[in-house]
Order: structure tokens, then C-alpha cells, then sequence
């Protein structure tokens, strides 16, 4: 039995360091900070192994040295990746990761391998056998086969939807229709059709919008909102949680470092802004460190760190 399986959204991370973001149609020197398995699914998949989930990952891999490498950072978090899928001849997905002075980051995502990760008889069957399975939103006949399995166990299907999701429109409604779950932030929000017709300002118009996704069937709108924290929107009411003043060395998989705290503290019982509160704690101490695993806390970290600015 699984706490949390995830599917897919697995990369090796090239990471630079620049002075500042680069503009168009200039050169710009960068140094090289190292290379990282990163991915923002494998990244909660291994943040969720850390805080004590029996988490589980299956996903397309090229038969490169970048793919050996994710899979053998696989194993040092203790993510049981026995049903990948290895594709021989194919490169594995990799992301170039531009790290400024502050900590900010952008993200060039290189999808190598872009269908959706394979749903073998092995992979359905875990499952079933799963309390979370966890995805971003994909096809439609991909996508519901992928959560009537889940659901077929009993299990709540938990969705990470962001800018470059590989679906909109009524393929992305369709997805949220079998969701249980939903993380995302203001961008991500800003991708939902709306029935008054589209979003206007995601800053200031994003609850508006939680809401029409819980009319969907969704019944945990989970936001994070930066600096500002987070807020989760549910049909018996909304909480909103300050984030954490702490110094930012690379926000680099802190979303994802968020969203496995979240389902840890939900697993554990915890009250929806006692859930927040702990997962804003996990990435406060997560952005600490360089890289997208670096620095990933436990379940004992957290739990001193929330202690320690009570």
C-alpha cells in the first residue's frame, strides 16, 4: 500500500547561476552550479518520502546517463521507481534552470519524452493501492483511466496545475471533473475557463475562480501565494496562512516541497490551516538550500522549525 504514487513530470536540472535574467537578443555570462534530478512531480514524490510517505513514481526515462541519474536519486529518497518506463535510443526530459542573486529562477523546460507516462497493467494495479495519486492534468482517455484507478481503491486523485500544464480547455475541466485535490498557484488558476469568461487579473481575482473550481467537483483548492503564503478554499470555508521571513537561497521545487507537506499533514489529521501552516514550514526550510531537492525537510525538521518561530 502506497501513501502517494505520482506519475510522470521527472527531469535532470542543468543549473546556472546569472547576474540577472537575461533580456532579448543578448549574451549573457553564466556560471555552472551543477546538475540536479529535478521534475515537479518527482520532486513531491521525493519531498513526500523524506516528511515518512510510502511514495511510489512511475514515468518515461530516456536509457541515458541523465536517466540512470534520476533513477538513482530516486533511490537515495527512498521512492520505490520499479515501474518506470526506460525508452532505449530516447533522451530523457531536462530543464536549463536560470538562478538569479535573489533566489528567483526561470525555468526552460525541455520535454523530451511529451506523451503521457505509460499506464502499465503493473502501474494501474499501484494504483489502486494508493491513498494519493498524484499528476499534473493530462488527455482525457489518459486521465481517466489514470483516476478511475485510484478511485477504484479508494483512493483521492491530488492534480499540480500550472502554466505549462499540457492541457486547456475542456481537456483541463475534464481533468479537475475527477480531481479531488487541486494545487496550484494565481498563474495556474488563470488557465481554468471561467464561466463569466476568462480571468481578468489573477493577483486579485484568483478566489473568485477557486470557487467555480469546486463546482467542479474539486473539494480542496489548495494556492500558494509567494511570499504571501498560501490559502486553500473548500466548500466548508477558506483559510489563509503568512508565509515565512526566511533567506532565500533558490525557490527551485518549493511548490513541490509544499504540496507533499500538505498531503503529509492531511494523512496525519491535521485541521485545513494547521495543514497550511506545515506546509508553508516545509518550504520555508526547503528554499534554504541550492537545487531542487536540497534541503528537503523531515517530518522532525518541520515540526522544530514551526517550535522555533511559534
Amino acid at each position: 500500500m502506497f501513501d502517494l504514487f505520482c506519475m510522470g513530470g521527472s527531469s535532470l536540472d542543468l543549473i546556472l547561476k546569472v547576474e540577472r535574467l537575461p533580456q532579448a537578443d543578448e549574451k549573457l555570462l553564466a556560471q555552472f552550479a551543477g546538475r540536479a534530478a529535478g521534475g515537479l512531480v518527482s520532486n513531491t514524490a521525493c519531498a513526500a518520502s523524506r516528511l515518512g510517505l510510502q511514495t511510489g513514481w512511475s514515468g518515461s526515462l530516456g536509457d541515458d546517463d541523465n536517466g540512470r541519474f534520476v533513477l538513482t536519486e530516486f533511490g537515495r529518497f527512498d521512492v520505490d521507481a520499479t515501474l518506470s518506463v526506460i525508452h532505449p535510443g530516447a533522451v530523457s526530459n531536462f530543464c536549463v534552470i536560470l538562478l538569479d542573486p535573489s533566489g528567483e529562477r526561470t525555468i526552460l523546460v525541455v520535454n523530451t519524452l511529451s506523451d503521457p507516462p505509460t499506464l502499465t497493467d503493473e502501474v494501474l494495479q499501484a494504483l489502486t493501492q494508493t491513498r494519493f495519486g498524484y499528476a499534473v492534468p493530462q488527455i482525457p482517455a489518459w486521465f481517466e483511466r489514470f483516476a478511475a484507478a485510484v478511485h477504484s481503491g479508494g483512493g483521492r486523485v491530488a492534480v499540480d496545475l500550472e502554466s505549462v500544464t499540457p492541457v486547456e480547455g475542456d481537456e483541463l475541466l475534464s481533468a479537475l471533473r475527477q480531481t479531488q485535490i487541486l494545487f496550484t498557484n494565481r498563474g495556474g488558476l488563470a488557465m481554468v475557463p471561467r464561466s463569466a469568461g476568462g480571468m481578468v487579473n489573477p493577483d486579485s481575482d484568483w478566489e473568485p475562480v477557486a470557487h467555480e473550481v469546486l463546482d467542479l467537483g474539486v473539494e480542496e483548492v489548495i494556492v500558494t501565494l509567494g511570499a504571501a503564503g498560501s490559502a486553500a478554499v473548500t466548500p466548508d470555508g477558506f483559510a489563509q496562512v503568512d508565509g515565512f521571513h526566511v533567506p532565500v537561497v533558490d525557490s527551485t521545487g518549493s511548490g513541490d516541497c509544499f504540496h507533499a507537506a500538505y498531503l503529509a499533514a492531511l494523512q496525519a489529521g491535521q485541521t485545513l490551516t494547521e495543514r497550511l501552516r506545515f506546509a508553508n514550514a516545509a518550504a520555508a526550510i526547503k528554499i534554504q538550500q541550492l537545487g531542487p531537492r536540497a534541503g528537503l525537510p523531515t517530518q522532525a525538521q518541520v515540526e522544530q522549525f514551526l517550535v522555533d518561530h511559534s
